[in-house]
């Protein structure tokens, strides 16, 4: 079907459009052909170029700006910020994670061992023990090379200091009920 000419020079269409207006058109370049244009930049209205081959949209970029574009600028810069703060809050929370569960760990290895090292030392105390009721002396299991297990001398120790806190206490009670008088 032939398609004849609009008066809007439109040749494709009976539908009547709109002729291009001088600012959608591409401005003009020395070398020819259009200029490339980022989707973030201003119409072409707004930009003007210059013979020289100057862009003037990078000298007046504040006078072009639209309110959106700045706004979508903005936004994007404090989000790179934000996600800056955002990643340093995640390593210092794992930071944080890290050293509790470590404490954690190190708290209940610290049980275990301290469990293993108690039930050794009571095996070793039941062990002298048995053989002492075996008929070994002290003196013998020492020039064999066996001294008293840590754990019987520690018990030991703390036994001795108790009565000693002990004799304090009725040498007051003596004193009190003597009544504390010497002359007769």
């Amino acid at each position: 079907m032939p398609s004849a000419a609009t008066p809007n020079g439109d040749h494709t269409s009976s539908v009547p459009h709109p002729r291009p207006s001088v600012e959608d058109q591409a401005p003009v370049t020395p070398g020819g052909g259009e200029s490339g244009c980022a989707a973030s930049e201003p119409p072409r209205a707004a930009r003007a170029l210059v013979f020289d081959g100057t862009d003037t949209y990078t000298v007046d970029m504040a006078k072009t700006l639209s309110v959106e574009e700045a706004e979508a600028r903005a936004n994007q810069l404090q989000q790179e910020r934000l996600s800056a703060i955002r990643g340093l809050a995640e390593a210092r929370q794992n930071v944080a994670d890290v050293r509790a569960d470590a404490e954690r760990r190190r708290a209940e290895l610290e049980r275990e061992l301290a469990a293993l090292v108690s039930d050794a030392e009571r095996d070793d105390v039941q062990r002298y023990n048995a053989a002492l009721s075996a008929g070994w002396t002290d003196v013998e299991l020492r020039k064999i090379g066996f001294d008293e297990p840590d754990k019987k001398q520690r018990t030991r120790k703390r036994a001795a200091r108790k009565p000693s806190s002990s004799q304090s206490a009725p040498a007051s009670v003596s004193e009190s009920e003597g009544g504390g008088s010497d002359l007769g």
